[in-house]
């Protein structure tokens, strides 16, 4: 589902964070070791981000807060991934 129609179901409260984030979760799980896209992922770390945007969102906050759901980070010459286990 393109990103803008995920954001139409999230403001019409079809779909909540935590639903977009295991379904990308999910995704990740089933295909990252044929596609080797992620060295490290933190999927408890975003579900939990999930669940705080999803109780901000109930009590009126912006939808918006769904970029602060993140299931993995990208930072160039960095040799451990933030909240991995290797993060110090």
């Amino acid at each position: 589902m393109p990103a803008v129609e995920l954001a139409r179901c999230l403001r019409a409260r079809e779909l909540s964070v935590v639903e977009i984030t295991r379904a990308f979760c999910e995704r990740i799980e089933t295909s990252n070791a044929r596609v080797n896209a992620y060295v490290t992922t933190c999927l408890d770390t975003a579900l939990e981000a999930a669940k705080s945007s999803d109780q901000r969102i109930a009590v009126g906050a912006s939808s918006s807060v769904l970029s602060r759901a993140e299931a993995s980070h990208v930072v160039p010459r960095q040799r451990h991934t933030g909240g991995s286990e290797f993060d110090s």
